[in-house]
C-alpha cells in the first residue's frame, strides 16, 4: 500500500503545525515526492503525486495563488503546503481557492513561517524512501515467486512479515498499455508512462476494500489481488479501465484476469492464465478478458507440446487449408459454418451470404474431400476442436 497524505498528515501535523484547510477526504491522495516550488514555469518536471511546498515568493495576490494551485492540479500533484506569514497571508486563501481544491480532491495546508523547510523536506524524503524500500522488497519477493528462483522460500517468509501469506485466495491481473499517439517510444517515455499509470491506479485502489499489490513486470502492470472473488476483481478492474480512459485518454489499456489460487506459491499459474486472457483481450479488441471466459482454450493452454497441436491441426484441416490456398476457394469457412449451424444449409447460406444451391454443392464436395461422415457427432467434435486449435495457434 502506498504512502498517502493522510499518513503524512496524521504523523507530522503537530510537529510542523500543519493546518488542513480542505476536508479530510482530500487526504486520500497518494504521495510519492516532495517538491519546493515557487515558479509556475518549472512545473514541467512534475510527474504526478508530488506534495508541493511554497513560500509564495512569486505569488502576489489571490488570483495568482488560484492559478498556481490550478496548475498543480493540472500536473496531478496531491497537495500544497503554503508557508504562511511571509509572502502570503491567510486572507489570500479565498473561498474560490477552497472550492477549487475540494472539487479536485486537492489537499491544501498552511504551515507557520518559522518552520524549517530543510527539516520538513528531509523528514518527508526519508518517509518516502522507507516506503519505496518496502514496496521494492514486496515487489522483488512476488517476482521471485513468479520466477520460482532460488530466493523463493525467503520471499515467502518476507511476504509473511507484510501479511501477504494470510489471505485465503490470490488472483493475478495483467494490464497492458500503449500510447495511441506515438508507437515509437523511448525508454524514458516508457518509464514516465509507468509512473503516471501507477500513480493513477494507486490513487484509485488504496482506499478500496481490495487488498492488493501493484508492480511493473515485463513492461506490463501486474496486480496481485488478495482475499477477493472474481466478481469483485472484475468490477475493480473495469473501474480502473474507466478511470484511466478519463484521466489518461492517450493510453490504450487492456486487462487480463487470471484464475483464483489458494496458495501464494501458485500465483505463477494465475499469472500465466492472466497473460493468456490478456492475449485474448488484444485478439478480440476487448478492454477486459478473464481466464474463465476462454472456454475450451483453457485446456489448450495446458498443452505445452505445440508440435502436437500443429499435428492435430494438419491432420484434420491441413488438406482444406492447402486446397483453399491453391484454388482460392473457401471450403474451410464452409466447414466451419456447417459445424456451427448443425448442418443447416439455410443457416450456412445466410452466414456466408450465398445461395442454397452453392452451399449444397460445397457441402457435397466437402464430404467427398474429407471422406468422413459429417453427421456423426464425434467427427464433428474432432473438427470443431481442430478449428479451436487453429484459432488458438493464430492468437499465440
Amino acid at each position: 500500500m502506498s504512502l498517502t497524505l493522510q499518513d503524512i498528515y496524521e504523523s507530522t501535523k503537530s510537529k510542523y503545525r500543519l493546518n488542513l484547510i480542505t476536508p479530510l477526504h482530500t487526504l486520500k491522495q497518494v504521495m510519492n515526492w516532495v517538491y519546493i516550488g515557487e515558479d509556475i514555469t518549472t512545473f514541467d518536471y512534475l510527474n504526478g503525486g508530488e506534495l508541493v511546498i511554497t513560500t509564495g515568493l512569486c505569488i502576489h495576490n489571490s488570483k495568482e495563488l488560484y492559478d498556481f494551485i490550478h496548475a498543480l492540479i493540472q500536473h496531478e500533484c496531491c497537495g500544497l503546503i503554503i508557508n504562511i506569514g511571509g509572502y502570503l497571508k491567510p486572507k489570500n486563501i479565498t473561498s474560490d481557492i477552497r472550492q477549487l481544491c475540494v472539487k479536485n480532491d486537492f489537499a491544501l495546508f498552511t504551515m507557520p513561517w518559522e518552520i524549517s523547510f530543510q527539516a520538513i523536506t528531509k523528514d518527508y524524503y526519508n518517509r518516502i524512501f522507507e516506503d519505496n524500500q518496502t514496496d521494492t522488497a514486496i515487489t522483488e519477493s512476488f517476482l521471485s515467486i513468479l520466477r520460482q528462483d532460488q530466493d523463493f522460500e525467503n520471499s515467502i517468509l518476507l511476504l509473511d512479515d507484510y501479511q501477504f501469506t494470510a489471505p485465503e485466495s490470490y488472483c493475478m491481473c495483467v494490464l497492458n498499455y500503449r500510447s495511441s499517439i506515438d508507437e515509437a517510444t523511448t525508454l524514458s517515455q516508457t518509464e514516465e508512462w509507468q509512473k503516471q499509470l501507477l500513480y493513477s491506479i494507486d490513487n484509485l485502489l488504496h482506499d478500496d476494500s481490495l487488498k492488493y499489490h501493484v508492480m511493473i513486470y515485463k513492461n506490463t502492470i501486474v496486480f496481485i489481488c488478495c482475499d477477493s472473488d472474481l466478481q469483485l476483481i472484475r468490477k475493480t478492474m473495469n473501474q480502473i479501465l474507466s478511470h484511466l480512459k478519463i484521466i489518461r485518454p492517450r493510453f490504450d489499456c487492456r486487462i487480463g484476469i487470471g484464475s483464483l489460487t489458494h496458495h501464494l506459491a501458485d500465483i505463477a499459474v494465475s499469472y500465466k492464465r492472466a497473460c493468456a486472457a490478456l492475449t485474448m483481450a488484444e485478439y478480440h479488441k476487448l478492454s477486459l478478458y478473464t481466464f474463465e471466459e476462454m472456454g475450451f482454450f483453457r485446456l489448450l493452454l495446458s498443452v505445452h507440446d505445440q508440435a502436437l497441436l500443429d499435428s492435430y491441426l494438419d491432420e484434420y484441416l491441413g488438406s482444406l487449408i492447402a486446397y483453399d490456398k491453391q484454388h482460392r476457394s473457401n471450403y474451410l469457412d464452409t466447414l466451419y459454418q456447417y459445424l456451427l449451424s448443425d448442418g443447416s444449409i439455410q443457416a450456412i447460406a445466410a452466414a456466408m451470404f450465398c445461395h442454397r444451391n452453392t452451399v449444397n454443392y460445397r457441402v457435397r464436395n466437402l464430404k467427398e474431400m474429407l471422406d468422413c461422415d459429417l453427421d456423426d457427432m464425434k467427427v464433428r467434435f474432432n473438427y470443431m476442436v481442430a478449428f479451436c486449435v487453429k484459432e488458438y495457434l493464430e492468437i499465440l
